[in-house]
Protein backbone atom coordinates (compact mmCIF):
# COMPACT_ATOMS: atom_id res chain seq x y z
CA UNK A 1 0.00 0.00 0.00
CA UNK A 2 1.73 3.47 -1.11
CA UNK A 3 1.45 6.88 0.71
CA UNK A 4 1.27 9.93 -0.84
CA UNK A 5 4.35 12.10 -0.32
CA UNK A 6 3.87 16.20 -0.16
CA UNK A 7 6.85 18.62 -0.30
CA UNK A 8 6.46 21.40 1.77
CA UNK A 9 8.76 25.00 1.50
CA UNK A 10 9.63 27.11 4.12
CA UNK A 11 11.07 31.05 3.79
CA UNK A 12 11.41 33.85 5.81
CA UNK A 13 8.24 36.50 5.72
CA UNK A 14 10.04 39.45 6.34
CA UNK A 15 7.51 42.06 7.22
CA UNK A 16 8.63 44.75 4.95
CA UNK A 17 7.60 48.39 6.59
CA UNK A 18 4.66 48.45 4.02
CA UNK A 19 3.00 46.38 6.36
CA UNK A 20 0.75 48.67 8.16
CA UNK A 21 -2.57 49.21 10.34
CA UNK A 22 -5.40 50.51 8.49
CA UNK A 23 -8.43 52.54 9.57
CA UNK A 24 -11.83 52.78 7.76
CA UNK A 25 -12.81 55.26 5.43
CA UNK A 26 -16.63 55.98 3.47
CA UNK A 27 -17.83 58.98 1.67
CA UNK A 28 -21.56 58.03 1.11
CA UNK A 29 -22.71 60.38 -1.78
CA UNK A 30 -19.69 60.98 -3.63
CA UNK A 31 -18.10 57.12 -4.09
CA UNK A 32 -19.67 54.33 -4.92
CA UNK A 33 -21.06 51.75 -2.75
CA UNK A 34 -18.24 49.08 -3.13
CA UNK A 35 -15.86 51.80 -2.25
CA UNK A 36 -17.77 53.24 0.95
CA UNK A 37 -18.65 50.28 2.59
CA UNK A 38 -15.39 48.09 2.05
CA UNK A 39 -13.11 51.48 2.25
CA UNK A 40 -9.61 51.77 4.16
CA UNK A 41 -6.88 54.05 4.31
CA UNK A 42 -3.31 53.84 6.38
CA UNK A 43 -5.01 57.35 8.06
CA UNK A 44 -7.32 59.63 8.13
CA UNK A 45 -5.36 62.05 5.51
CA UNK A 46 -6.66 63.83 2.42
CA UNK A 47 -2.83 64.84 0.78
CA UNK A 48 -0.94 63.23 -1.85
CA UNK A 49 0.06 60.27 -0.65
CA UNK A 50 1.85 56.73 -1.89
CA UNK A 51 1.70 53.61 0.66
CA UNK A 52 2.38 50.08 0.61
CA UNK A 53 -0.13 47.60 1.95
CA UNK A 54 0.77 44.13 2.93
CA UNK A 55 -1.73 41.50 4.11
CA UNK A 56 -1.93 37.37 3.85
CA UNK A 57 -4.61 35.12 2.43
CA UNK A 58 -4.52 30.97 3.15
CA UNK A 59 -7.90 29.70 1.32
CA UNK A 60 -9.71 26.88 2.16
CA UNK A 61 -10.90 26.03 -1.22
CA UNK A 62 -9.21 25.32 -4.24
CA UNK A 63 -10.38 26.95 -7.07
CA UNK A 64 -11.24 30.05 -9.15
CA UNK A 65 -11.79 32.77 -6.76
CA UNK A 66 -12.88 36.61 -7.81
CA UNK A 67 -10.98 39.63 -7.43
CA UNK A 68 -12.66 43.43 -6.98
CA UNK A 69 -10.90 46.25 -5.84
CA UNK A 70 -10.74 50.16 -6.56
CA UNK A 71 -8.92 53.29 -5.31
CA UNK A 72 -9.13 57.23 -5.27
CA UNK A 73 -6.96 57.49 -7.00
CA UNK A 74 -5.14 54.52 -8.34
CA UNK A 75 -3.47 50.98 -6.91
CA UNK A 76 -1.88 48.01 -8.41
CA UNK A 77 -2.62 45.03 -6.64
CA UNK A 78 0.52 41.67 -6.88
CA UNK A 79 0.41 38.77 -5.46
CA UNK A 80 3.18 36.02 -4.43
CA UNK A 81 2.77 32.26 -3.02
CA UNK A 82 1.96 29.09 -4.92
CA UNK A 83 2.38 29.49 -8.40
CA UNK A 84 2.45 33.01 -7.99
CA UNK A 85 6.17 35.27 -7.85
CA UNK A 86 5.29 38.54 -7.34
CA UNK A 87 3.36 39.50 -10.37
CA UNK A 88 0.89 42.52 -10.69
CA UNK A 89 -2.68 40.92 -11.19
CA UNK A 90 -4.88 43.91 -11.33
CA UNK A 91 -4.55 47.70 -11.52
CA UNK A 92 -6.92 50.50 -11.52
CA UNK A 93 -7.29 54.39 -11.92
CA UNK A 94 -10.77 55.61 -10.66
CA UNK A 95 -12.55 55.23 -7.72
CA UNK A 96 -15.83 55.32 -9.86
CA UNK A 97 -14.91 51.77 -11.05
CA UNK A 98 -14.67 47.96 -9.78
CA UNK A 99 -11.81 46.26 -11.11
CA UNK A 100 -11.58 42.75 -11.15
CA UNK A 101 -9.79 39.64 -12.31
CA UNK A 102 -10.07 35.68 -11.91
CA UNK A 103 -7.40 33.78 -10.51
CA UNK A 104 -6.56 30.05 -9.05
CA UNK A 105 -5.81 29.69 -5.60
CA UNK A 106 -4.93 26.54 -3.94
CA UNK A 107 -6.50 25.80 -0.42
CA UNK A 108 -3.91 25.67 2.21
CA UNK A 109 -1.06 27.91 0.36
CA UNK A 110 -0.44 31.34 2.49
CA UNK A 111 -0.87 34.00 -0.39
CA UNK A 112 0.83 37.59 0.36
CA UNK A 113 -0.74 40.51 -1.39
CA UNK A 114 1.08 43.43 -1.67
CA UNK A 115 -0.97 46.43 -2.99
CA UNK A 116 0.41 50.50 -4.18
CA UNK A 117 -1.78 52.79 -3.20
CA UNK A 118 -1.88 56.62 -4.11
CA UNK A 119 -3.70 59.43 -3.45
CA UNK A 120 -3.77 62.48 -5.61
CA UNK A 121 -5.08 65.00 -3.61
CA UNK A 122 -9.08 64.93 -2.10
CA UNK A 123 -10.71 62.09 -0.39
CA UNK A 124 -8.10 58.89 -0.04
CA UNK A 125 -9.60 55.74 0.25
CA UNK A 126 -9.17 51.78 -1.08
CA UNK A 127 -11.24 48.80 -1.18
CA UNK A 128 -10.19 45.02 -2.19
CA UNK A 129 -12.10 42.18 -1.88
CA UNK A 130 -11.81 38.04 -2.72
CA UNK A 131 -14.72 35.94 -3.31
CA UNK A 132 -13.85 32.48 -3.28
CA UNK A 133 -15.49 29.37 -4.71
CA UNK A 134 -19.02 28.39 -2.52
CA UNK A 135 -18.03 26.92 0.43
CA UNK A 136 -14.45 28.42 0.72
CA UNK A 137 -13.84 31.91 3.28
CA UNK A 138 -13.72 35.39 1.73
CA UNK A 139 -11.33 37.71 2.30
CA UNK A 140 -12.14 41.93 2.52
CA UNK A 141 -9.40 44.04 3.42
CA UNK A 142 -11.29 46.04 5.71
CA UNK A 143 -11.99 43.35 8.01
CA UNK A 144 -7.80 42.89 8.41
CA UNK A 145 -7.06 46.45 9.31
CA UNK A 146 -5.27 45.39 12.23
CA UNK A 147 -1.43 43.66 11.92
CA UNK A 148 -0.34 41.40 14.28
CA UNK A 149 3.41 40.85 14.82
CA UNK A 150 4.74 37.34 14.22
CA UNK A 151 7.86 35.84 13.22
CA UNK A 152 9.08 36.02 10.42
CA UNK A 153 10.58 32.47 9.77
CA UNK A 154 9.16 30.03 12.49
CA UNK A 155 6.82 27.30 11.56
CA UNK A 156 5.35 24.28 13.83
CA UNK A 157 3.09 22.12 14.04
CA UNK A 158 1.73 18.97 16.71
CA UNK A 159 1.41 16.08 14.13
CA UNK A 160 -1.32 14.07 13.82
CA UNK A 161 0.47 11.03 12.29
CA UNK A 162 3.59 9.10 11.89
CA UNK A 163 5.92 9.81 9.07
CA UNK A 164 9.19 9.78 7.52
CA UNK A 165 10.21 13.17 7.05
CA UNK A 166 13.36 14.46 4.91
CA UNK A 167 14.97 17.99 5.54
CA UNK A 168 16.64 19.93 2.93
CA UNK A 169 17.61 23.12 4.86
CA UNK A 170 20.03 26.15 4.05
CA UNK A 171 21.02 28.67 6.48
CA UNK A 172 20.82 32.37 5.77
CA UNK A 173 23.52 34.00 3.91
CA UNK A 174 26.06 36.47 5.04
CA UNK A 175 26.42 40.12 4.32
CA UNK A 176 29.28 42.00 1.73
CA UNK A 177 31.72 43.94 3.87
CA UNK A 178 31.81 47.90 2.69
CA UNK A 179 33.93 49.49 0.49
CA UNK A 180 36.47 52.39 0.92
CA UNK A 181 37.20 54.82 -1.58
CA UNK A 182 37.21 52.57 -4.90
CA UNK A 183 38.68 49.39 -3.05
CA UNK A 184 36.06 47.10 -2.31
CA UNK A 185 35.12 45.18 0.90
CA UNK A 186 34.85 41.20 0.88
CA UNK A 187 32.13 39.23 -0.37
CA UNK A 188 29.70 37.41 2.31
CA UNK A 189 29.38 33.65 2.56
CA UNK A 190 26.60 31.56 1.21
CA UNK A 191 24.73 29.45 3.66
CA UNK A 192 25.33 26.10 4.17
CA UNK A 193 23.10 22.79 3.45
CA UNK A 194 22.20 20.12 5.37
CA UNK A 195 20.13 17.40 5.07
CA UNK A 196 18.23 14.51 7.46
CA UNK A 197 15.54 11.75 7.31
CA UNK A 198 14.11 11.33 10.42
CA UNK A 199 10.95 9.34 11.73
CA UNK A 200 7.77 11.22 13.63
CA UNK A 201 5.38 9.37 15.60
CA UNK A 202 1.85 11.16 16.51
CA UNK A 203 1.70 14.05 18.80
CA UNK A 204 5.67 14.91 18.14
CA UNK A 205 5.71 18.55 18.18
CA UNK A 206 7.75 19.20 14.80
CA UNK A 207 9.30 22.96 14.39
CA UNK A 208 11.18 24.69 11.24
CA UNK A 209 12.52 27.71 11.91
CA UNK A 210 14.52 29.62 8.25
CA UNK A 211 17.43 32.23 9.28
CA UNK A 212 17.54 35.49 7.99
CA UNK A 213 20.37 36.54 5.45
CA UNK A 214 22.89 38.93 7.36
CA UNK A 215 22.91 42.60 5.95
CA UNK A 216 25.72 44.44 4.16
CA UNK A 217 28.14 46.67 5.75
CA UNK A 218 27.82 50.18 4.74
CA UNK A 219 30.59 51.79 2.75
CA UNK A 220 33.18 54.79 2.83
CA UNK A 221 32.13 55.69 6.73
CA UNK A 222 33.64 58.72 8.11
CA UNK A 223 34.72 58.69 11.55
CA UNK A 224 33.51 54.87 12.24
CA UNK A 225 29.88 56.11 12.84
CA UNK A 226 28.09 53.36 10.92
CA UNK A 227 27.33 50.10 12.68
CA UNK A 228 28.35 47.36 10.24
CA UNK A 229 25.65 44.99 8.29
CA UNK A 230 22.94 44.12 10.59
CA UNK A 231 22.68 40.23 11.93
CA UNK A 232 20.14 37.68 10.22
CA UNK A 233 17.50 36.28 12.84
CA UNK A 234 16.81 33.07 13.82
CA UNK A 235 15.68 31.16 16.14
CA UNK A 236 16.60 32.17 19.89
CA UNK A 237 16.71 30.87 23.31
CA UNK A 238 16.55 27.14 22.28
CA UNK A 239 15.89 25.41 25.92
CA UNK A 240 15.36 28.65 27.56
CA UNK A 241 19.31 29.50 26.93
CA UNK A 242 20.22 32.56 25.49
CA UNK A 243 23.19 30.99 24.45
CA UNK A 244 21.56 28.60 22.30
CA UNK A 245 20.40 31.28 20.02
CA UNK A 246 21.11 30.69 16.39
CA UNK A 247 21.42 34.10 14.67
CA UNK A 248 24.39 35.81 13.00
CA UNK A 249 26.27 38.80 14.75
CA UNK A 250 26.54 42.35 13.70
CA UNK A 251 29.57 43.56 11.48
CA UNK A 252 32.36 45.63 13.03
CA UNK A 253 32.50 49.40 12.73
CA UNK A 254 35.12 51.10 10.50
CA UNK A 255 38.43 52.90 12.11
CA UNK A 256 36.83 56.54 13.44
CA UNK A 257 39.51 58.34 11.27
CA UNK A 258 39.07 58.12 7.66
CA UNK A 259 36.37 56.90 5.49
CA UNK A 260 36.57 53.08 5.83
CA UNK A 261 34.03 50.25 5.32
CA UNK A 262 32.13 48.34 8.18
CA UNK A 263 31.65 44.33 8.25
CA UNK A 264 28.96 42.37 7.00
CA UNK A 265 26.74 40.73 9.27
CA UNK A 266 26.42 37.28 10.13
CA UNK A 267 24.07 34.64 8.49
CA UNK A 268 21.28 33.27 10.80
CA UNK A 269 21.12 29.49 10.81
CA UNK A 270 18.06 27.06 10.09
CA UNK A 271 16.99 24.37 11.98
CA UNK A 272 14.96 21.78 12.48
CA UNK A 273 13.21 20.80 15.85
CA UNK A 274 11.63 17.80 16.87
CA UNK A 275 10.28 17.87 20.30
CA UNK A 276 12.04 21.21 21.25
CA UNK A 277 15.22 19.64 20.11
CA UNK A 278 17.03 20.51 17.63
CA UNK A 279 18.20 17.65 15.30
CA UNK A 280 19.44 19.50 12.11
CA UNK A 281 21.40 22.75 11.57
CA UNK A 282 22.46 24.55 8.44
CA UNK A 283 25.31 27.25 9.27
CA UNK A 284 24.43 30.67 8.39
CA UNK A 285 27.27 32.74 6.52
CA UNK A 286 30.26 34.58 7.65
CA UNK A 287 29.92 38.29 6.44
CA UNK A 288 32.74 40.19 4.41
CA UNK A 289 35.61 41.98 6.14
CA UNK A 290 35.41 45.91 5.58
CA UNK A 291 37.80 47.05 3.08
CA UNK A 292 40.73 49.29 3.79
CA UNK A 293 42.34 51.53 0.77
CA UNK A 294 45.71 48.97 1.04
CA UNK A 295 44.28 45.53 0.39
CA UNK A 296 46.93 43.69 2.38
CA UNK A 297 45.03 40.91 3.61
CA UNK A 298 41.23 38.75 2.13
CA UNK A 299 38.26 40.21 3.60
CA UNK A 300 36.39 37.30 1.41
CA UNK A 301 34.14 35.43 3.75
CA UNK A 302 33.29 31.47 2.66
CA UNK A 303 31.50 28.11 3.31
CA UNK A 304 35.56 26.74 3.46
CA UNK A 305 36.26 29.40 6.68
CA UNK A 306 33.73 28.12 9.00
CA UNK A 307 33.89 26.51 12.76
CA UNK A 308 31.79 22.98 11.55
CA UNK A 309 33.16 20.18 14.20
CA UNK A 310 34.37 22.78 16.81
CA UNK A 311 32.88 22.29 20.37
CA UNK A 312 29.09 24.14 20.50
CA UNK A 313 29.17 25.82 23.40
CA UNK A 314 27.19 29.10 21.85
CA UNK A 315 25.22 28.94 18.85
CA UNK A 316 25.14 32.42 18.04
CA UNK A 317 27.38 34.36 15.37
CA UNK A 318 29.90 36.15 16.88
CA UNK A 319 30.03 40.08 15.91
CA UNK A 320 32.78 41.52 14.06
CA UNK A 321 35.53 43.54 15.84
CA UNK A 322 35.18 47.41 15.56
CA UNK A 323 38.40 48.98 14.23
CA UNK A 324 38.50 51.66 16.94
CA UNK A 325 40.74 54.87 17.09
CA UNK A 326 42.87 54.46 13.81
CA UNK A 327 41.86 54.06 9.69
CA UNK A 328 40.49 50.78 8.39
CA UNK A 329 37.84 48.21 7.81
CA UNK A 330 35.69 46.56 10.40
CA UNK A 331 35.57 43.09 10.84
CA UNK A 332 32.90 40.73 9.29
CA UNK A 333 30.47 39.08 11.64
CA UNK A 334 29.99 35.51 12.15
CA UNK A 335 27.21 33.00 11.23
CA UNK A 336 24.89 30.88 13.64
CA UNK A 337 25.29 27.38 13.73
CA UNK A 338 26.23 24.36 15.58
CA UNK A 339 28.79 26.40 17.23
CA UNK A 340 28.39 30.39 15.88
CA UNK A 341 30.70 31.32 13.72
CA UNK A 342 33.45 34.03 14.86
CA UNK A 343 33.78 37.45 13.90
CA UNK A 344 36.70 38.07 12.00
CA UNK A 345 39.27 41.22 13.32
CA UNK A 346 40.82 44.51 12.07
CA UNK A 347 44.21 44.30 10.80
CA UNK A 348 47.38 46.29 10.74
CA UNK A 349 49.97 45.91 7.79
CA UNK A 350 53.48 46.37 9.79
CA UNK A 351 56.88 47.43 8.50
CA UNK A 352 60.49 45.89 9.80
CA UNK A 353 63.79 46.35 9.25
CA UNK A 354 65.91 42.86 9.66
CA UNK A 355 68.47 43.12 12.82
CA UNK A 356 70.57 40.35 14.95
CA UNK A 357 67.79 40.46 17.39
CA UNK A 358 65.20 39.98 14.75
CA UNK A 359 62.81 42.05 13.11
CA UNK A 360 62.49 45.66 14.46
CA UNK A 361 59.59 47.74 13.17
CA UNK A 362 59.45 50.68 11.42
CA UNK A 363 56.37 51.57 11.03
CA UNK A 364 52.15 50.59 10.19
CA UNK A 365 49.67 51.48 7.40
CA UNK A 366 45.87 50.72 9.65
CA UNK A 367 44.20 51.53 6.60
CA UNK A 368 44.15 47.69 5.89
CA UNK A 369 40.67 45.32 5.28
CA UNK A 370 39.55 43.70 8.10
CA UNK A 371 38.68 39.76 8.34
CA UNK A 372 35.88 38.19 7.63
CA UNK A 373 33.57 36.14 9.88
CA UNK A 374 33.55 32.06 9.96
CA UNK A 375 30.72 30.58 8.82
CA UNK A 376 28.06 28.91 11.35
CA UNK A 377 28.62 24.93 11.85
CA UNK A 378 26.28 21.97 11.30
CA UNK A 379 24.41 19.35 12.99
CA UNK A 380 24.92 16.77 12.35
CA UNK A 381 28.92 18.07 11.57
CA UNK A 382 28.88 17.21 7.90
CA UNK A 383 30.90 18.72 5.65
CA UNK A 384 30.39 22.34 4.09
CA UNK A 385 28.16 22.76 0.92
CA UNK A 386 26.02 25.06 -0.48
CA UNK A 387 23.82 22.39 -1.65
CA UNK A 388 23.82 23.22 -5.42
CA UNK A 389 22.87 21.11 -7.57
CA UNK A 390 20.73 19.31 -5.13
CA UNK A 391 16.73 18.42 -5.83
CA UNK A 392 15.66 21.30 -4.39
CA UNK A 393 18.39 23.77 -4.60
CA UNK A 394 16.65 27.27 -5.87
CA UNK A 395 18.65 30.53 -6.92
CA UNK A 396 17.63 33.52 -4.96
CA UNK A 397 18.01 31.76 -1.55
CA UNK A 398 21.37 31.24 0.75
CA UNK A 399 23.43 33.29 -1.66
CA UNK A 400 26.47 35.48 -0.20
CA UNK A 401 26.26 39.06 -0.46
CA UNK A 402 28.34 40.75 -3.49
CA UNK A 403 31.42 42.44 -2.21
CA UNK A 404 30.76 46.46 -1.53
CA UNK A 405 27.45 46.01 0.93
CA UNK A 406 25.54 43.17 -0.58
CA UNK A 407 22.73 41.73 1.59
CA UNK A 408 22.95 38.24 1.85
CA UNK A 409 20.36 35.88 0.79
CA UNK A 410 17.72 34.10 3.22
CA UNK A 411 18.12 30.96 3.70
CA UNK A 412 15.79 27.93 2.79
CA UNK A 413 13.85 25.06 3.82
CA UNK A 414 11.71 21.88 1.86
CA UNK A 415 10.32 18.83 3.91
CA UNK A 416 9.51 15.79 2.53
CA UNK A 417 6.74 14.04 4.12
CA UNK A 418 5.19 10.56 4.15
CA UNK A 419 3.09 9.17 6.74
CA UNK A 420 3.44 5.79 7.59
CA UNK A 421 -0.22 5.06 6.25
CA UNK A 422 -3.16 6.02 4.25
CA UNK A 423 -5.65 6.09 6.77
CA UNK A 424 -6.33 4.74 10.61
CA UNK A 425 -8.49 1.64 12.23
CA UNK A 426 -9.93 1.43 15.73
CA UNK A 427 -7.67 -0.99 17.98
CA UNK A 428 -8.50 -1.53 21.80
CA UNK A 429 -10.19 2.11 21.91
CA UNK A 430 -7.09 3.87 20.15
CA UNK A 431 -6.99 4.89 16.36
CA UNK A 432 -3.62 3.02 14.65
CA UNK A 433 -2.13 3.85 11.16
CA UNK A 434 -2.02 1.39 9.07
CA UNK A 435 1.02 0.74 7.64
CA UNK A 436 -0.01 -2.19 5.41
CA UNK A 437 -3.36 -3.99 3.97
CA UNK A 438 -3.84 -7.11 2.28
CA UNK A 439 -7.29 -8.45 0.51
CA UNK A 440 -7.82 -11.93 -0.11
CA UNK A 441 -8.06 -12.75 -4.06
CA UNK A 442 -8.90 -16.27 -5.64
CA UNK A 443 -7.39 -17.72 -2.05
CA UNK A 444 -4.16 -15.47 -2.00
CA UNK A 445 -3.50 -12.45 0.14
CA UNK A 446 -2.33 -9.30 -2.25
CA UNK A 447 -1.58 -6.23 -1.08
CA UNK A 448 -4.26 -2.97 -1.51
CA UNK A 449 -2.50 -0.03 -3.14
CA UNK A 450 -5.41 2.19 -2.72
CA UNK A 451 -8.09 2.81 -1.05
CA UNK A 452 -11.39 4.51 -2.12
CA UNK A 453 -14.56 5.72 -0.60
CA UNK A 454 -18.04 6.46 -2.11
CA UNK A 455 -19.19 10.22 -1.92
CA UNK A 456 -22.16 11.76 -3.52
CA UNK A 457 -22.10 8.68 -6.06
CA UNK A 458 -18.74 9.42 -6.99
CA UNK A 459 -15.10 6.99 -5.89
CA UNK A 460 -12.66 8.71 -4.72
CA UNK A 461 -9.60 8.29 -3.14
CA UNK A 462 -8.49 7.90 0.42
CA UNK A 463 -4.68 9.80 0.51
CA UNK A 464 -3.78 12.31 3.09
CA UNK A 465 -3.93 10.31 6.43
CA UNK A 466 -4.59 13.81 7.72
CA UNK A 467 -1.59 15.66 6.45
CA UNK A 468 -3.96 18.79 6.33
CA UNK A 469 -4.29 19.05 9.92
CA UNK A 470 -1.05 18.40 9.80
CA UNK A 471 0.52 21.70 8.52
CA UNK A 472 3.22 23.48 9.69
CA UNK A 473 1.54 27.30 11.04
CA UNK A 474 3.80 30.72 11.95
CA UNK A 475 4.27 31.08 15.40
CA UNK A 476 5.43 33.94 17.32
CA UNK A 477 8.13 34.73 19.54
CA UNK A 478 11.75 33.27 19.72
CA UNK A 479 12.50 34.49 16.70
CA UNK A 480 15.39 37.57 16.54
CA UNK A 481 18.94 38.61 17.68
CA UNK A 482 20.69 37.54 21.11
CA UNK A 483 24.22 39.79 20.62
CA UNK A 484 27.57 37.87 21.21
CA UNK A 485 30.06 40.35 21.77
CA UNK A 486 33.25 40.37 19.41
CA UNK A 487 36.13 38.67 21.70
CA UNK A 488 39.63 37.86 20.44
Amino acid sequence: MSTRLTVKEFVVDPFPTGKTNLVRRALYGTWPSFLSDNGVWPNYNNGVETHTIIRYYTPTESGEHTLQATCDNNFTWSITGGTFNGEQVLSGNWWGNIFSVTKTFVAGTRYKFTWQVANSGGPAGFAATVTAPVGGNNFNLKDNLTVTAIPSGRYQAVLPYAATITAHIWGGAGGGGGNDASVSGGVGSPGLYNTLTFTTTSGDTLEVVVGEGGKGGPGNQPSGQSPGGAAGDARTNISSNSTLSLNGGTGGRSGVSGASGTGGGGGGASVVLLNNTPILIAGGGGGGGGAGVFPATDPNASIGNNVIGATPSDYRGMNGQDKGQTDGGGGGAGGGGYPGGTGGSGNTLTFSRPSREGPIPTGSIPDVPANPGKTGGNLPANSASTGVGTLYYKSGFAGGGARGGGNGQNGLIVLEIAPVGLFSTRVSGNWKQVTDAFVKVSGAWKSINDVQVKVDGTWRKVEDAGQTQGALAAVSGEYGTVVRAYSS
